[in-house]
C-alpha cells in the first residue's frame, strides 16, 4: 500500500515507477487517487470553517437572546443555513 503522502508529493515519480513495472494501466488511478485527496482536503476544509462558524454563531446567539432578540432571529437563520450547508458537506464527504 502506498502513503497517501507520497502521491501528494511524488505522484510523477510513483507514475514512472509504474511505466518501468509496465503497469501503464494503473496510472490513471494514481491522477484519479491525487484529485479525490485534492477534493476531500478541500471539503474538509471549508466543513471545519463552517463548524468553526456555527459554533461561533450559537455563542453570539445566546447573548443576543437577552440583549437584543431581532439580531438573535437572524443569527439563527444564519446558523440554520450553516448547519444545513455542514451536513451537505459531511454527506459528500
Amino acid at each position: 500500500m502506498i502513503d497517501i503522502r507520497l502521491i501528494r508529493e511524488e505522484h510523477e515519480k510513483i507514475k514512472e515507477v509504474l511505466k518501468k513495472r509496465y503497469m501503464e494501466e494503473l496510472l490513471p488511478l494514481v491522477d484519479e487517487i491525487k484529485s479525490l485527496d485534492e477534493k476531500w482536503r478541500s471539503l474538509l476544509k471549508e466543513l471545519n470553517a463552517l463548524r468553526a462558524e456555527r459554533n461561533r454563531l450559537s455563542k453570539e446567539i445566546g447573548k443576543y437572546l437577552k440583549e437584543e432578540p431581532g439580531r438573535a432571529e437572524e443569527l439563527k437563520k444564519r446558523a440554520a443555513e450553516v448547519s444545513k450547508r455542514v451536513e451537505e458537506l459531511e454527506e459528500e464527504e
